[in-house]
């Protein structure tokens, strides 16, 4: 009986990404090809408190080795700052059309 491998988990730097887009999350090509993801991938971003969105990934050279892009609204759901860690996982969306990363009712003033 085969046992499933567990999903490998990789820890990042926030970076802040100037794009209003809220669904994307921008890495190095290198990393993407390294952990054997793929541009248009999707990925489970957790930050603190076991808070946790999915974003769909972008390839971007500027972005440094260690570090990875997400946008305002996407820190905040998930309530992380500028050069806290997270973690990333690839997951399987099946039948997915569309992501919406919307800001959470207590984010909202």
């Amino acid at each position: 009986e085969e046992v499933d491998e567990p999903t490998k988990k990789h820890k990042f730097i926030v970076d802040d990404l100037t794009d209003d887009n809220s669904t994307i999350l921008k890495m190095n090509t290198d990393v993407l090809d390294e952990l054997d993801l793929f541009d248009g991938d999707y990925a489970l971003i957790r930050g603190k408190k076991r808070k946790d969105t999915v974003c769909l990934l972008q390839a971007d050279e500027e972005v440094g080795r260690g570090s990875i892009k997400i946008n305002r609204v996407c820190r905040q759901n998930i309530q992380v700052k500028l050069g806290d860690t997270v973690t990333l996982t690839s997951i399987q969306v099946e039948n997915g059309h569309r992501i919406f990363v919307l800001p959470i009712d207590d984010t909202v003033e």
